[in-house]
């Protein structure tokens, strides 16, 4: 996927919308927000303790009302992409009464889903230059460092075989969030891959560390 980007998933259809996130952006996110529920998991998915799954049917939940006491309420929500928009349209529901939603999903502003207009933050992940350093080749070469493009593009974890895809989505990722109450106009923020992974893997080695403190 990551050479061609326009050919199809190779993902068992099975299980396409059961792909979930790795955990250095999942850690990412959770070290803003710090959530309270995952809206949309299997038991071997699931990045909070309290979580969704198809069988509970997230969509006919209650999702502030099920936020546990003394956590935040505030929802991660990977949704299965064959049908966002009813994912979109719970989440409006729910930032009325008070509740926070974020959202990985592609970024596609031609489907029906897509929420330009609605009061929320589109954080579109893009790519990023990074010093690349080669270690074979004419002698010419052979360690000088040059900057390289890297893709924006997102790894997922397979849920038929829970390991993390070689190959990124072949389509741009971002981040929906519908902040709690907000009522404003819709947000347009850039966020490089980078720094998700690099934000991300800081809070997991902070809270590696605080559980082995504890």
């Amino acid at each position: 996927m990551g050479r061609n980007h326009q050919q199809r998933s190779k993902t068992n259809e099975e299980y396409r919308d059961q792909t979930s996130t790795v955990p250095w952006l999942f850690a990412a996110l959770d070290a803003e927000f710090q959530f309270g529920i995952d809206l949309a998991a299997t038991d071997k998915s699931a990045k909070c303790a309290v979580y969704f799954t198809p069988e509970t049917d997230s969509l006919s939940q209650d999702w502030l009302a099920s936020v546990p006491p003394q956590a935040n309420a505030t929802g991660w929500l990977n949704p299965p992409y064959s049908n966002i928009l009813p994912w979109v349209q719970h989440a409006r529901q729910e930032q009325q009464k008070g509740f926070t939603t974020v959202f990985l999903v592609p970024n596609d502003c031609s489907g029906e889903w897509w929420p330009e207009g609605e009061p929320c933050i589109i954080r579109h992940i893009t790519g990023y230059y990074y010093d690349h350093t080669y270690k074979s080749g004419p002698k010419s070469r052979k360690g000088t460092t040059v900057k390289k493009w890297a893709s924006g593009r997102i790894e997922f974890v397979n849920a038929e075989t829970g390991e993390i895809m070689k190959d990124p989505l072949n389509k741009p990722m971002c981040l929906i969030i519908f902040p709690a109450f907000y009522c404003g106009p819709t947000l347009h923020q850039p966020v490089t891959k980078i720094e998700l992974m690099e934000k991300g893997q800081t809070w997991m080695a902070e809270k590696q560390q605080a559980e082995l403190a504890a």
